[in-house]
């Protein structure tokens, strides 16, 4: 059995705790070329080190990039999600009124030549003039609530509900993801 020399013994530091007053038996080193062989490669482990920590603060930066990225056009969308709603009620609306002007002076034209010819022809059938109006009157109001009905249901699709329902669903989706996100941040502290 050899005994080593302890006076010309080089110690490295421990790695597991740097004041270990008795390092383990590998970490003794009795020549000056064992310890600067081992020297070496702890420079070369701790440069290693250095470059992955350096390659994942890189990963991560490229991981934060990516996510703002994605959130742009995430809210890109979302606005022109937005947009085209509300070109959408925009021009519902437009149709709506022109539609609406024109049917009135068309129908209000032919509505009055409608209604003085009806009343003509049942005037020439010796009606009574009180009873010749009632039946004018009559005709005039069911006109004039299928117009209502029929513009009713074309300014339905001039609402905003489309706009509010569509804002809406995003902004919970967006709501819902950043509480997931809290959550996850909370139980990771």
């Amino acid at each position: 059995m050899h005994a080593p020399n302890f006076k010309s013994a080089q110690f490295s530091l421990s790695l597991d705790n740097p004041f270990k007053l008795t390092p383990p038996r590998e970490q003794a080193f009795f020549g000056t070329q064992q310890y600067k062989a081992h020297a070496d490669q702890v420079l070369k482990e701790e440069v290693d080190s250095e470059q992955s920590t350096t390659t994942k603060m890189q990963q991560a930066a490229d991981d934060v990039k990516s996510a703002y990225a994605e959130k742009v056009r995430q809210g890109a969308s979302f606005f022109s999600l937005l947009n085209s709603e509300l070109m959408l009620v925009k021009k519902s609306i437009i149709v709506t009124v022109f539609a609406s002007l024109a049917t009135l002076a068309i129908g209000a034209i032919c509505w009055l030549l409608i209604n003085a010819i009806l009343g003509t022809m049942l005037y020439h059938y010796e009606l009574g003039l009180i009873f010749i109006l009632a039946i004018l009157l009559t005709i005039n109001i069911l006109a004039t609530l299928t117009c209502f009905k029929l513009a009713k249901t074309a300014f339905e699709h001039a609402s905003f509900d489309s706009l509010i329902n569509t804002a809406s669903t995003v902004f919970s989706q967006n709501n819902d993801l950043l509480h997931k996100h809290q959550q996850h941040k909370s139980k990771g502290l």
